[in-house]
Order: structure tokens, then C-alpha cells, then sequence
């Protein structure tokens, strides 16, 4: 491994020429890749110019960010994004920290780094209202709830500790219910359907 190790940082140090062709940077950028992979670089900023203007070195910055994000700080994520506003790889990485932070319980800082760059989707939505819900803004994740349960599909399993701090108020009462029992019905999600038929109220 440390053979290994030491060709590959050879490779990634070796004097580039004003000649340096396509296939030398191709070569530098495996070489990073594959040491950043292996944790051996923690660090680009010793990077030869010539790597850097590889079209391919974004995807060595957000690797390593990916790499490292017990290290990370929003401040670098928001870097990343503006400078890289171009390509697919901030929405990437965003996904990727906010995840961190969720598994890691960071309730704050998920709220703020999903301020910064919200996801719109079922799954971010839903964890956004379990950190508010468990860093001091309970009452706001539970008015975010109603939204969240009354859709046509069954919700995203991160929604269930909202789910059930919510229940504990009484809700969804009977006609929330009923809304989404149709809701559900003109979608022809039967299944879905047939099982909130159970929380509605037969006068």
C-alpha cells in the first residue's frame, strides 16, 4: 500500500512542462482521484496549475469534500456551490451534507444548511421538520405536518417521527382525513385509500 501510495503522489508532483498534453493531465487527475479514494490527500492546494485547469478537477474538489465531511463547514459547501454553479456536482454534494448532518443529529445545522440550499423533495422536506422538531421549533415542524401527510402517495418513512409527534395533538382529524382519502381515490391509489378510510369518522 505505501508503494502504491508513493507512485501515485509521484505522479500528482512531477514538474509539468509548458507542454503538458491532455493525456498528462488525465494521468494527475486518476492519480489525485485515486489518493483522495484511499484518504492519502486530504488537501488540493499544492495541486500543479495544470491539474487545476483540468475540466475533470471539480470532481477531485467535491470528492474530497464527499470524503471529508466530519471536516466540513457550510461556508465551504456555499463556496463549492457558487463556484461550480455549473454543473450537477452542488446539488450533489448538498445532498450529500445535509445527510450527514441528519445522521448525525446536527438538528441546527441542517436547518441552516437546508436554508441555504433546500431540497424540494419528500425525503429532505420531511427531515427538515424532524430537526425543527427536535431543536427547539416543535410548534412550526408541526404545522408543516398537515402539508406533508395530506398527500396522494404514502409519505417517505422520514416523515414518521413527525407523524407521531403530530398524532399526539389529535391529528389528522376526521376531515383531513376525508381530504385525503379523495385525494388518494383520484389518483387510484386504492391501497392507500382503503387505509385512511380508517381515520374517518362515519356520522
Amino acid at each position: 500500500m505505501r508503494r502504491f501510495a508513493l507512485c501515485l503522489a509521484l505522479a500528482i508532483t512531477a514538474p509539468f512542462s509548458q507542454a503538458t498534453t491532455l493525456d498528462q493531465q488525465r494521468v494527475q487527475f486518476k492519480a489525485s482521484y485515486e489518493l483522495i479514494k484511499h484518504g492519502k490527500l486530504t488537501s488540493l492546494q499544492k495541486a500543479p496549475d495544470s491539474l487545476k485547469e483540468y475540466a475533470l478537477y471539480p470532481y477531485l474538489e467535491f470528492e474530497l469534500n464527499k470524503k471529508n465531511l466530519s471536516h466540513t463547514k457550510q461556508a465551504q459547501i456555499d463556496s463549492f456551490a457558487k463556484r461550480y454553479a455549473d454543473t450537477p456536482l452542488p446539488w450533489q454534494l448538498n445532498r450529500a451534507w445535509l445527510s450527514y448532518l441528519y445522521k448525525n443529529k446536527r438538528w441546527k445545522d441542517y436547518r441552516a444548511a437546508y436554508k441555504q440550499h433546500p431540497v424540494k423533495n419528500d425525503l429532505y422536506s420531511c427531515r427538515l421538520q424532524v430537526a425543527r422538531l427536535n431543536s427547539g421549533a416543535k410548534k412550526q415542524a408541526l404545522k408543516a405536518a398537515e402539508s406533508l401527510w395530506l398527500v396522494p402517495h404514502s409519505q417517505h418513512d422520514a416523515c414518521d417521527p413527525l407523524f407521531d409527534a403530530w398524532k399526539k395533538t389529535g391529528q389528522p382529524n376526521s376531515a383531513l382525513a376525508l381530504k385525503r382519502f379523495w385525494l388518494a381515490a383520484e389518483k387510484g391509489n386504492t391501497r392507500l385509500a382503503r387505509f385512511i378510510e380508517r381515520s374517518i369518522k362515519h356520522k
